[in-house]
C-alpha cells in the first residue's frame, strides 16, 4: 500500500482478460468469446494498467481461439456445401445394407449400433439436402 492508503495498480482488465482468453480456448466454438477477450486485453494494454503479461496472454488466447473458431465455422460451411455431394453416397449406401464406406469403419467400432442410426439421421436431416 502506498503513502495515500491506495494499492498497487488496478490489475482487474488484464485479469478479467486473461481469464476470459482462457475460458475462450476452452470454448473456441463460441468466437464472441475469444473477441471479448481480445477487447479487454486491448483496453488493459491501452489503459496501461498493472499485469501486462496477464494482458498479453489473454490477448494471445483470445487471438488463438478466435483463429481455432473462425476454423472450425468455416469447416461447417463446407461440411454443408458438400452435402448431399459427400454424404449422399454414405448414406445411401448405409439405408441399402447397413454398413459404410471402408473410410469410416472406424465409426463401427467406436458407435453402438444405436448410436450409428441417430448420426446416420443426423446427417442425412442437416448435412444432405
Amino acid at each position: 500500500m502506498s503513502d495515500y492508503g491506495y494499492s498497487s495498480p488496478k490489475k482487474g482488465l488484464a485479469i478479467a482478460a486473461l481469464v476470459v482468453g482462457i475460458i475462450s480456448l476452452l470454448c473456441c466454438f463460441v468466437p464472441v468469446i475469444g473477441i471479448i477477450a481480445i477487447i479487454l486485453a486491448i483496453v488493459a494494454l491501452i489503459k496501461k494498467q498493472g499485469a501486462k503479461p496477464a494482458a498479453i496472454i489473454g490477448l494471445i488466447l483470445g487471438i488463438l481461439s478466435t483463429l481455432i473458431s473462425g476454423v472450425v465455422v468455416a469447416g461447417l460451411f463446407q461440411m454443408k456445401a458438400l452435402g448431399s455431394e459427400y454424404f449422399g453416397p454414405i448414406v445411401d449406401q448405409y439405408y441399402e445394407d447397413g454398413t459404410l464406406p471402408d473410410e469410416f469403419k472406424i465409426i463401427d467400432q467406436l458407435y453402438s449400433d444405436e448410436q450409428k442410426d441417430e448420426l446416420i439421421e443426423y446427417i442425412d436431416k442437416h448435412l444432405n439436402k
